[in-house]
């Protein structure tokens, strides 16, 4: 028995309305962004190898967080084990911890 080719209709059917929520990103605008990010990226490494602490902080939103969960599942900072997680408020008593004269 000989197979009959037929065209994959309901696949490019279904990847077209699974596409068509999205916003198409050109090459330009993709490249324009990711430059963004690295010149956000060297600007945030100068500041911190300057130890400009109040300046790194000034870079987060005040809801902003520095987080690394210690599983990639996690979803939320809130209640979970993390490599390490502070929001704006915490990272301003680190730098006050840093700062303090008997600080190491």
């Amino acid at each position: 028995m000989v197979a009959k080719k037929t065209k994959p209709v309901a696949k490019k059917k279904a990847a077209r309305t699974a596409s068509a929520g999205r916003r198409r990103v050109t090459p330009i605008a993709a490249k324009d962004t990711q430059h963004e990010v690295e010149q956000f990226l060297y600007r945030q490494a100068e500041v911190l190898d300057a130890k400009r602490w109040q300046d790194y902080i000034d870079l987060f939103t005040e809801e902003g967080i520095y987080w690394m969960p210690a599983d990639p599942a996690h979803t939320t900072w809130d209640g979970v084990p993390s490599i390490f997680a502070e929001d704006k408020n915490l990272m301003l008593v680190r730098k006050k911890r840093v700062l303090h004269p008997d600080a190491w």
